[in-house]
């Protein structure tokens, strides 16, 4: 586990990674179970993956029964919108000349 550096943060999360894209999710891990989570975690070879969905929409029962909805940090973080990929690519096209 690690902590948000966010500056009105610091909670801890924990780490999946997107299928597909492999990349980093941040997950708020004391939201296991949560009903408007939008991270669907699983576990396998003791790697901690997760696909993201709408927090509103149902699952089939089989898969809701296999796997675990968390909230990805980003739904809880007071600042989240400074570490958003949009946040950042406006801020590099602000900064660009011209």
């Amino acid at each position: 586990m690690t902590r948000c550096k966010g500056p009105d943060c610091g909670a801890e999360i924990g780490w999946a990674l997107t299928v597909p894209g492999g990349k980093r999710m941040p997950i708020d891990p004391e939201s296991s179970g949560a009903a408007d989570g939008q991270a669907i975690v699983w576990c396998q070879r003791g790697v901690a993956l997760c696909v993201i969905v709408a927090a509103d929409k149902p699952l089939p029962p089989a898969v809701d029964a296999a796997v675990t909805r968390y909230r990805t940090h980003y739904q809880t973080c007071p600042d989240a919108p400074a570490y958003s990929g949009q946040s950042r690519r406006k801020a590099k096209a602000d900064a660009a000349p011209g």
